[in-house]
C-alpha cells in the first residue's frame, strides 16, 4: 500500500507534467495520458502498452491507439520535458546518436532483419533503433530526444546483394595500371544506405525542433561511434551546425600536414609524412594516465592530420596507447574531431560520454 507522502508526491509530479505538456494534447488524449502516467508509476517491471492496461483503467486497446496516434509531438515533448525539468542555461550538453539493436525470434514484427549487436559481436535476428540523445556533459547524463526504427526495404537488400556479386567479378578480373583513358572526375553522390538517410532526417528535426524550444542551448558537438568515422557523416554534421567527435579504425592512414619549405613552383604542398601508429613521434605526446585498478598505463598523443577517408578536411586526432603492466599487451584506440581547438582531453571525455546513450536506450 502507498504511503500518504509518497501518493502526495506522485499526485504533485502527475499535475506538474501535465501543465507543463497540456499544449501538446487536447482534452481527451490528455485525460488519457494523465491516467498512462499514473499506471506508470505503479509499474515496478517492464513498462509496455499490455502492463499500462493491467495497471490502469483503460483498455489494451485504448493504449495501443493513443501511441499510435500521428498528431503527438514526442520529440517536442521529450525537449519540453527537458526544458522544464533539466535544462540549465549555463552548462554545456553534447548530442549522440547510435543504433540500438533488440533480439527478436520471431517473424512478423515489423522492421525484423538482420543486424550487428555489438553485445554480442554478431549479426542477429532484430529490430534495430537509430537514437539521438542530449547528454548532459557535467553529470554525464544522457536523455533520449528522439528515435526512428530503422527498415531494409527488399530493394536495398538486392542492391547490397548486386553490388556484392560485381566486387567479387571486378576482383577476379586483371585490374589494369593507372586511370582508364577518358574518364572524368564524377561528382560526389549522397550515401542511400538507411542509416546515413535516418540520421539526416532525425538530426535535422532535432536541430530544428531545438532551435525552437530552447535557442540559447550550448550544444555544438555531435559524438558518433567508429562506424560513422567517415566523410559523409562529417560533412552531414558541418551541415548542421556542429563538430563531429568519433574514432577511426586501429590502423587508420593518417598523413600529417606539411611543415616543409615549399618549393614555390605549382600548388602548394599540403601533405607530409604518413603518420605511424606503432611509433608516433615523442613530439606529440601528452601525457600519461596509469590507472592501478585495471593495471592499465595510457599514453596520449594529439596532432593534426588528413585522411584520404576524409579528404581536404584538416582533423584533430588523439591517439590513446594502452599498455598493461602485467601482460605487456598493447592496444589504441584512435578518436578524431574537425574542431582543431578541443584538446585531447576533451575529444576523449566527449567520446565515452557516447557510450551513456547506450544505457540510456538499453534501460529504454
Amino acid at each position: 500500500m502507498v504511503s500518504r507522502p509518497k501518493q502526495l508526491v506522485k499526485v504533485q509530479t502527475i499535475i506538474e507534467l501535465l501543465k507543463v505538456l497540456n499544449s501538446q494534447f487536447n482534452t481527451t488524449n490528455l485525460q488519457h495520458f494523465a491516467v498512462i502516467i499514473d499506471s506508470i508509476f505503479g509499474i515496478y517491471n517492464s513498462v509496455t502498452t499490455l502492463s499500462v492496461s493491467r495497471y490502469s483503467t483503460l483498455s489494451y486497446r485504448t493504449v495501443q491507439r493513443f501511441y499510435a496516434l500521428k498528431d503527438i509531438n514526442w520529440l517536442a515533448i521529450n525537449l519540453l520535458l527537458f526544458k522544464h525539468f533539466i535544462y540549465k542555461k549555463d552548462k554545456k550538453y553534447l548530442l549522440a546518436a547510435d543504433e540500438t539493436v533488440k533480439g527478436k525470434a520471431g517473424k512478423q514484427t515489423y522492421g525484423i532483419g538482420l543486424f550487428y549487436s555489438s553485445i554480442q559481436k554478431q549479426v542477429i535476428k532484430a529490430i534495430s533503433f537509430l537514437v539521438i540523445c542530449i547528454i548532459d556533459i557535467d553529470e554525464k547524463k544522457s536523455y533520449i530526444l528522439a528515435s526512428q526504427q530503422l527498415i531494409v526495404t527488399n530493394l536495398q537488400k538486392a542492391k547490397k546483394t548486386a553490388c556484392k556479386i560485381n566486387k567479387s567479378t571486378q576482383n577476379a578480373l586483371p585490374k589494369a595500371k593507372g586511370r582508364p583513358k577518358g574518364s572524368k572526375n564524377k561528382p560526389k553522390t549522397e550515401s542511400e544506405g538507411t542509416s546515413y538517410q535516418v540520421l539526416k532526417s532525425l538530426l535535422s528535426l532535432v536541430k530544428s525542433e531545438l532551435k525552437v524550444f530552447i535557442p540559447d542551448l550550448n550544444c555544438f558537438y555531435l559524438a558518433l561511434d567508429g562506424f560513422y568515422g567517415h566523410e559523409a557523416y562529417l560533412l552531414l554534421a558541418i551541415e548542421q551546425g556542429l563538430n563531429i567527435i568519433s574514432k577511426f579504425k586501429t590502423n587508420a592512414h593518417l598523413i600529417l600536414p606539411f611543415d616543409g619549405k615549399q618549393s614555390g613552383i605549382g600548388r602548394p604542398r599540403v601533405l607530409g609524412e604518413k603518420v605511424n601508429l606503432d611509433k608516433i613521434d615523442e613530439k606529440f605526446y601528452v601525457k600519461t594516465i596509469k590507472d592501478d585498478d585495471s593495471n592499465v598505463s595510457t599514453k596520449v598523443y594529439q596532432f593534426e592530420a588528413f585522411t584520404p577517408k576524409i579528404s581536404g578536411i584538416k582533423l584533430n586526432v588523439a591517439v590513446m596507447i594502452h599498455t598493461h603492466l602485467i601482460t605487456k599487451k598493447v592496444s589504441r584506440n584512435v578518436l578524431f574531431s574537425n574542431d582543431l581547438t578541443l584538446s585531447s582531453e576533451s575529444i576523449i571525455n566527449f567520446y565515452s560520454l557516447r557510450f551513456q546513450i547506450e544505457r540510456t536506450a538499453a534501460a529504454v
